[in-house]
């Protein structure tokens, strides 16, 4: 997939748990906000984020379609996982590899969303990160911590120069010995 540069509109998704579940409830303001005073990025949301069903998130039916659409979407350059959780294994058999294969956008995430990325991956081609979600970007009051995080992404995802990747000093809030 191309890079992202400032100015581009990235998806957010909820692959695993419901963006519903995270607390507070100004994560939403404080997530595009920041992506976009750090990165430049707008972002909109997927249009079944904030569903919850019993297993806290929503349905595979409106999980796939989150990821179709941000797919689809010849707006969309990028799509951000919004958390891990768990039961991202159960979209595989329902994705259209066709869709993603020919419509190829940076994705991120970690967690529960490695199974997707590497099923992603292994069926498409498409080259996919292991980035921040919205604890990383939101929650870390650490200056370090967020610098370190947003230097990377832009090495990573925004630019096509070879770098070096240098120890991070924390992890969390610790910091590392």
């Amino acid at each position: 997939p191309s890079k992202l540069k400032s100015g581009d509109t990235i998806y957010a998704i909820a692959p695993a748990s419901s963006f519903a579940t995270m607390k507070p409830s100004n994560l939403k303001k404080i997530f595009k906000t920041k992506m976009k005073k750090e990165l430049g990025l707008n972002v909109t949301f997927g249009k079944n984020v904030f569903k919850e069903d019993s297993f806290g998130s929503s349905s595979i039916k409106e999980r796939v379609h989150d990821i179709h659409s941000a797919f689809k979407d010849k707006k969309i350059k990028g799509i951000v996982c919004l958390r891990g959780g768990f039961n991202s294994n159960v979209l595989l058999p329902f994705l259209d590899w066709s869709v993603i294969k020919n419509n190829p956008k940076p994705i991120w995430g970690y967690s529960d969303i490695t199974v997707l990325l590497n099923a992603i991956y292994a069926k498409t081609g498409v080259i996919t990160y292991s980035g921040p979600m919205v604890r990383e970007v939101t929650i870390n009051d650490n200056e370090k911590i967020t610098k370190y995080i947003f230097e990377y992404f832009k090495k990573c995802i925004m630019n096509d120069n070879p770098f070096i990747v240098k120890p991070a000093e924390y992890f969390y809030e610790r910091k590392i010995k």
